[in-house]
């Protein structure tokens, strides 16, 4: 036998028992009730069938094309992505590069008023443009009623059914949904630690499926909270949470501006130089300056008087507005 039979027969037999592995797993699938195990034989599904489909591949003498079920997106494919609108345009591409480029599960850190939230908010606009189905969920709106945050995020990804019960079911559908990416947002996620309220089924299992979030190509996973959540206590039992953590950078003067800018189009203030540096000054030197600038933009659209506008910035830092 040549060396070009011996490699085809290889191939041959590998392609053999692939289909006996995926067989046997989409058995499994159709029989497992319990949830993280269901995405577990998603996960080797998936990779079995990749697999198969490049050995078919090489058997019909086509090595150089494959054809994964989902594209990862490339650096410079990134870059591309317009940013208008965001007020921190480097942070976010930062963040979708970790995500989308080098999949990694992202915990996005900082205080409260410094902008998290904001930059959720402009992540889920520049990637649904893109065409990735996003949902942007608060943890701490949905802590009590576990049924209706299911139902936001299947709405919100576009699933068919909504009626889930459990959210590794959620993860276990969305696994065998290859051709499309999603992009699952996760704020005030600190709420699991803080409050003994919450609604039970956010447990151990519950953590379980956000970590396996990153072993699926398509599925991206961030997680926003005050400071780096690696772990959750439920009833005295620790489950660690698998998060890369990206701290959330000081505003610039370059972004405040660019903000003052997108939200006050043709407006008086931006036509004072001096008024404009005192504007951004304020901000980075406020406690909470995000939560400023979000004030001090509503206060100038309901009338800006240059002669009182030291009084205005006074009193926006001393919360009286």
């Amino acid at each position: 036998m040549s060396w070009e039979q011996e490699y085809k027969h290889g191939i041959e037999a590998e392609c053999e028992r692939l289909v006996k592995l995926i067989n046997q797993l989409r058995s499994s699938l159709a029989l497992e009730d319990e949830p993280v195990r269901r995405v577990r034989h998603a996960e080797q599904l998936q990779e079995a069938e990749d697999k198969l489909a490049e050995n078919k591949q090489r058997l019909n003498g086509d090595t150089n094309h494959h054809a994964p079920t989902h594209h990862p997106l490339t650096t410079a494919a990134l870059l591309q992505w317009p940013t208008d609108g965001c007020l921190r345009p480097t942070s976010t591409r930062t963040v979708l590069h970790e995500l989308l480029v080098r999949r990694q599960s992202v915990n996005l850190t900082g205080d409260t008023g410094h902008g998290k939230s904001r930059l959720l908010r402009d992540l889920k606009a520049m990637a649904a443009a893109q065409g990735l189905r996003v949902a942007l969920l608060s943890l701490k709106e949905h802590r009590l009623q576990y049924a209706n945050f299911l139902r936001a995020a299947a709405m919100q990804l576009g699933l068919p059914r909504t009626d889930y019960t459990d959210f590794a079911d959620l993860v276990s559908d969305l696994s065998l949904r290859r051709d499309t990416p999603y992009l699952l947002l996760l704020d005030e996620i600190e709420v699991l630690n803080e409050y003994r309220s919450n609604d039970p089924r956010y447990n151990a299992h519950f953590v379980a499926s956000l970590n396996l979030l990153k072993n699926l190509d398509h599925l991206h996973l961030l997680c926003a909270s005050r400071a780096w959540l690696k772990a959750v206590v439920f009833d005295g039992e620790t489950s660690l949470l698998t998060l890369h953590p990206i701290p959330l950078p000081p505003l610039s003067q370059q972004e405040i501006q660019a903000e003052l800018h997108h939200r006050l189009p043709g407006h008086a203030l931006l036509e004072n130089p001096a008024h404009l540096a005192q504007a951004r000054e304020a901000v980075q030197a406020a406690a909470q300056p995000y939560a400023l600038l979000e004030r001090l933009i509503s206060q100038v659209q309901l009338g800006y008087v240059a002669g009182r506008f030291d009084q205005l910035l006074k009193e926006l830092g001393d919360g009286k507005r």
